[in-house]
């Protein structure tokens, strides 16, 4: 009955832009000279709207100076074309120069400016490093990526797309700043079996309506998912760990569904909560420091969690400082690691133990054993900490 409640947050079908586009011509880039074109924008410049390019293996180093009030560099310029790009497969078909800082100014790997529809598939972007610089930028439309790797780059994916975005089996790695910035307006998203390796932020989500992130991989980094303003979604069976700062983080005024998801980090906070409503279950957060840390929020349904915490002061819940009018943080009906409500008072930091924070969290009544997901004993969340 559990998954029933994410149906409100996905009101749409996601139809397959992919063959939308191959309705359009098929051009072709070899660098062995065998195709339509040598290279990438000789392809992009004769093709129209609804065109797909096969782009064939190699590295894709040509790129040009665009003029401006600020000049920048990109290696593949759609402009307002709608074009699917299909790779022959990421460790293959690489844009990007070969080494490290190669530019001195903002530079772009594949930049779309109004188009309605970009598909990138099976391909590569790859030190696209300067400060600023984006291996992906899209203004507008809708984005759909499945089977691309960005690495080493400044920024990942900067999309403002007010068509939403579908990305599948993509792989950010050795990412300065966002992996994943989305701005979505009130249009949804779906993110899926992606990885994010020591990506400073794994996904900073701006806006969107119904946007889902299912099945991901989050690993190293300051912040794994960031969901802020009025952003509403899902976030289900994704796994954190080694973040250093927050795995989560529910800001602003969204609204936030957690379902299955697992976050074991050490010296860091599992879920930030300072948005409007929290809800889900099936959770187990694991922190040497504080699995849940902020304000009150509407959390009278995020039930059947496992609060673990372990460490030198550390806490289960860390209430933050606040003054104001008294509230309360509903968090009854979760396993605390024990069903002792002692141990489970002194796991807490709230108003009943420092004037500095006007907020009581409510845990009682509380679940007298674990809920029914990982079979990870206390001892075992224990000897995490030990090692």
């Amino acid at each position: 009955m559990r998954w029933l409640l994410i149906i409100p947050v996905i009101p749409i079908v996601f139809v397959n832009l992919t063959a939308i586009a191959a309705n359009g011509h098929t051009w072709t880039v070899a660098q062995d000279f065998s195709g339509d074109f040598w290279n990438i924008q000789n392809a992009v410049d004769i093709a129209s709207d609804g065109d797909v390019i096969e782009i064939g293996p190699g590295w894709y180093t040509e790129f040009q100076t665009v003029s401006g009030w600020e000049p920048y560099d990109v290696y593949v310029n759609l402009g307002e074309k709608s074009l699917t790009l299909i790779g022959s497969g990421a460790a293959l078909t690489v844009i990007g120069p070969l080494g490290p800082d190669q530019h001195h100014r903002y530079t772009y790997g594949i930049y779309a400016a109004w188009a309605e529809r970009v598909v990138l598939e099976n391909l590569a972007v790859r030190n696209i490093d300067y400060g600023g610089s984006r291996a992906i930028l899209q203004h507008g439309g809708h984005l759909t990526m499945n089977d691309c790797v960005f690495a080493d780059c400044y920024e990942g994916v900067n999309a403002n797309c007010d068509d939403g975005v579908v990305i599948d089996r993509c792989q950010f790695s050795n990412i300065r700043w966002d992996g994943l910035n989305l701005y979505l307006g009130s249009s949804p998203g779906s993110i899926g079996f992606c990885t994010f390796e020591n990506v400073r932020t794994g996904v900073y989500l701006g806006s969107g309506q119904g946007v889902v992130f299912h099945d991901c991989t989050l690993r190293g980094g300051t912040t794994g998912i960031g969901f802020n303003y009025s952003s509403i979604g899902t976030i289900a069976r994704c796994s954190f760990k080694e973040i250093n700062d927050k795995a989560i983080i529910h800001g602003g005024s969204s609204t936030l569904a957690l379902w299955d998801n697992e976050i074991s980090v050490d010296d860091a906070v599992g879920v930030y909560l300072a948005g409007l409503r929290l809800y889900g279950s099936g959770n187990v957060i694991i922190s040497g420091s504080w699995c849940l840390w902020g304000r009150s929020v509407n959390t009278k349904d995020f039930r059947d969690n496992q609060f673990l915490a372990g460490g030198p002061g550390a806490y289960a819940v860390r209430t933050a400082d606040y003054t104001g009018n008294p509230l309360r943080l509903d968090l009854r009906y979760n396993w605390w690691g024990t069903d002792d409500a002692d141990v489970i008072d002194a796991l807490i930091y709230d108003g009943n133990d420092s004037a500095a924070t006007n907020i009581i969290v409510d845990y009682v009544p509380f679940l007298g054993q674990p809920v029914a997901t990982e079979a990870t004993t206390w001892s075992q969340i224990k000897q995490i900490f030990r090692e």
